[in-house]
């Protein structure tokens, strides 16, 4: 909890307070609220990225070169301040950014994050179609190319509105 507490950034889902709850001490970590989308009215007001790119593939439209661009940056100004506090995050993927009502773009999920200092990442640790080769291949360290291979696979899927095709060939082992 300490990590996520030290993160102060407008493009991070805030830590607020974690406890211990429930007969079997559940560890509970409670975070900045982002809007949810409202699946029965498909309205974009939060939710996560890969609902806002569902949203516009479903209307059979392209997402805005500004809106992209707008996107992009927000998870890349998240995603330097995390580097710059030694802290990689090892699951950048649509799902794991989440939007707020003023559509700020907010890196989530923390679950498998560690101090770059003292993390490998395990071959099941982060979601393999955006996972770098060195991660797949089980040769590299987890360390900020990582989740820059990530972020680039996350903007590739914003544009086309696909998963990359590099990445399917890497989890299936094809050269």
């Amino acid at each position: 909890m300490k990590l996520l507490s030290m993160c102060s950034h407008q493009n991070i889902v805030a830590y607020k307070d974690s406890f211990l709850c429930g007969f079997k001490n559940a560890f509970c970590i409670v975070m900045e609220y982002c809007e949810g989308l409202q699946r029965w009215k498909r309205t974009a007001v939060g939710g996560n990225l890969a609902d806002r790119i569902d949203k516009y593939r479903e209307k059979g439209t392209y997402i805005p070169e500004e809106t992209v661009c707008k996107w992009f940056a927000d998870i890349a100004s998240g995603l330097r301040y995390m580097h710059d506090l030694g802290i990689v995050h090892r699951d950048i993927k649509p799902a794991n950014i989440l939007a707020d009502r003023n559509n700020v773009m907010k890196i989530g999920d923390f679950g498998i994050t560690e101090k770059m200092i003292k993390t490998y990442l395990s071959h099941g640790g982060c979601t393999e179609v955006y996972a770098s080769p060195e991660i797949l291949d089980g040769s590299g360290k987890a360390n900020e190319s990582g989740d820059i291979w990530s972020l680039g696979c996350v903007l590739y899927e914003i544009c086309a509105q696909k998963v990359g095709i590099v990445s399917h060939l890497l989890v299936a082992g094809l050269p």
